[in-house]
């Protein structure tokens, strides 16, 4: 390793840079006892080549798409978790999903290759309907029947002609599954979405919605219809040990009790989008649910073509009797959530990813809702995080006020892209979890960028004794970097296709600032794995899979460069973190 260290900025680097992939994740802190932040210097750490398990199947699979971590083959005392990996693979590949069944540290291969047969290693493979194409594009996990086994949801957008659909197999002892596992005739439960084009199975989530002690599904339709509109859907079915074995969302069967939450309307045919997020945002113990529109300029709402983030919030049915018989509702969000974020301008890309998770350790959950594109500028990132708080979150939220209310936080990223190899917007991913073992929950923000990028103050900037102003940096890529900066600095250089983890400290009572730029902040920076040129997609899941604090990293990468098919990357938690 060498290290470099200039100023308040120590820099701990590898020799092996070039076509690295930056991320960085931002790692909020829980708050220590001081309401000051206790960061004076920027680490930076190469994970390149450092991950405890490098997890791989089969080239061209599209491993790592998605991730989740659950109690599959049950939930003993002490047991280790199970690692759910999703592969969807390309065109008209049925795709598959891995279930790695882990036994902790000691006995952990570090590295794992899902395609052979590996010695001291356990896992199966659910292998997906050869009629239906794409199973693992989304997976999720949670206790559907209530059996006390964890169930895999998996989401297949691209099946029946972009229908969608998912399919459900639900936890079982291990004997209970081969080691491969065929959908087509042996799933336990399948859904189907409501028309051609829906992409029902895009997003998908479990949570206990309504808190019967049942886990319930919701699944996203980022291109649904309504009223000849298009108008992104979420279905919320409900948990129950009596599901019936297939549920079509055109006429689902009257045993099922859901919800069906009709997006806003004037999303565009092939940019829909939908992100989905539970957690406990006003201190009830039911999950409530944020549900991002980025692409949405309905005009019915009440800030016009601004995009926006709905919150319902979960809830026990009243009354001491038994949970009420099935229902089946349509909510129709256009007419008003319960609480309603709205974007700050036209197209700020708000909702492309939201989280819940609680930052300031007051016991409420808070709402993080990131928007990508902030006014016009295409690779411009920011995170509004609105404090969870007792009862409800206020009935409108307008991001646009410049002065965010007591506990909330702006938290923005500043991206100098090069211009001449932009491939789209950059990707962001969240991730919550105790990174640093001190018993409060901390958040990890992603980026994924769109082309080489220059994160501002990430690296020294050098000063030019002539002070031109003008400066050359040897970009990541192989290729020269040119900037103009501030007269006798010289812009930090292109550093390839990464992205960022800052590590920054809230307060017991609320945030230290309402705005921040973590650019410019203090804090800790990851390298991660080489990404391809126009790889898309980044996943961030924070869990503790080996059973020893602090919670451990886990990253998808389904277009890293370095292995032809995607890999999933496994960091054991560091307490200097």
């Amino acid at each position: 390793m060498n290290f470099v260290t200039t100023g308040n900025l120590f820099v701990q680097l590898s020799s092996e840079q070039t076509g690295t992939i930056l991320l960085f994740l931002l790692l909020i802190f829980g708050p220590l006892i001081s309401c000051e932040p206790t960061e004076t210097a920027r680490q930076v750490i190469d994970l390149s080549d450092s991950a405890d398990i490098i997890i791989f199947a089969d080239p061209g699979s599209d491993f790592g798409r998605s991730v989740a971590v659950g109690n599959i083959n049950g939930t003993a005392l002490g047991q280790f978790p199970d690692l759910v990996i999703g592969a969807p693979g390309g065109a008209n590949d049925p795709g598959r999903v891995y279930v790695l069944f882990l036994r902790g540290r000691s006995e952990t291969p570090g590295v794992i290759d899902l395609s052979l047969n590996n010695p001291g290693v356990d896992s199966i493979v659910i292998e997906g309907d050869p009629t239906e194409f794409g199973v693992g594009a989304s997976v999720a996990v949670g206790d559907i029947n209530g059996d006390g086994f964890d169930d895999i949801l998996m989401g297949d957008p691209t099946s029946i002609s972009e229908r969608g659909s998912a399919v459900v197999v639900f936890g079982r002892n291990r004997a209970g599954f081969p080691d491969v596992f065929e959908v087509a005739g042996r799933s336990d439960i399948r859904l189907r979405g409501e028309t051609f084009g829906d992409r029902f199975g895009d997003t998908v989530l479990v949570t206990d919605f309504n808190g019967d002690g049942f886990d319930d599904m919701i699944i996203g339709a980022p291109e649904a219809r309504a009223l000849a509109q298009l108008s992104a859907k979420a279905y919320v079915i409900f948990g129950s040990d009596s599901l019936p074995p297939v549920i079509n969302m055109n006429a689902p069967p009257a045993e099922v009790s859901l919800i069906t939450y009709i997006g806003p309307n004037g999303i565009s045919i092939g940019v829909g989008d939908i992100s989905l997020a539970a957690g406990n945002l006003n201190g009830d113990q039911v999950a409530d649910l944020a549900l991002g529109f980025p692409f949405s300029t309905s005009q019915g709402n009440i800030k016009g073509d601004r995009e926006e983030v709905d919150v319902v919030f979960g809830a026990i049915p009243s009354g001491n009797q038994d949970p009420p018989g099935p229902s089946q509702l349509v909510v129709d969000l256009a007419d008003g959530a319960p609480t309603e974020v709205f974007s700050r301008f036209s197209s700020d890309g708000v909702g492309d990813t939201v989280g819940i998770f609680d930052l300031n350790d007051d016991g409420f959950q808070d709402l993080i809702v990131v928007g990508i594109g902030s006014a016009g500028d295409s690779q411009a990132i920011e995170a509004n995080v609105i404090a969870g708080r007792p009862g409800s979150l206020p009935v409108d939220i307008d991001l646009g006020v410049a002065r965010l209310t007591g506990n909330d936080l702006r938290i923005t990223v500043s991206l100098r892209a090069r211009s001449d190899v932009k491939e789209g917007p950059p990707e962001v991913a969240l991730a919550g979890g105790d990174f640093n073992a001190d018993f409060r929950q901390d958040m990890i923000l992603g980026v994924n960028p769109s082309s080489s990028v220059s994160i501002a103050s990430t690296f020294a900037q050098v000063t030019d004794a002539e002070g031109e102003g003008e400066g050359e940096g040897e970009s990541a890529e192989g290729g020269e970097g040119e900037g103009e900066g501030e007269e006798g600095v010289v812009p930090a250089p292109f550093l390839g296709r990464r992205a960022v983890l800052y590590l920054l400290k809230g307060s017991p009572n609320r945030f230290v600032a309402n705005s921040i730029d973590i650019s410019e902040a203090a804090g800790t920076i990851l390298l991660g794995p080489v990404i391809t040129d126009t790889g898309r997609g980044l996943v961030l899941l924070g869990s503790d899979i080996d059973r020893v604090l602090p919670d451990d990293i886990i990253l998808g990468v389904p277009d890293s460069a370095r292995r032809d098919g995607g890999e999933v990357l496994v960091y054991y938690g560091r307490g200097s973190l």
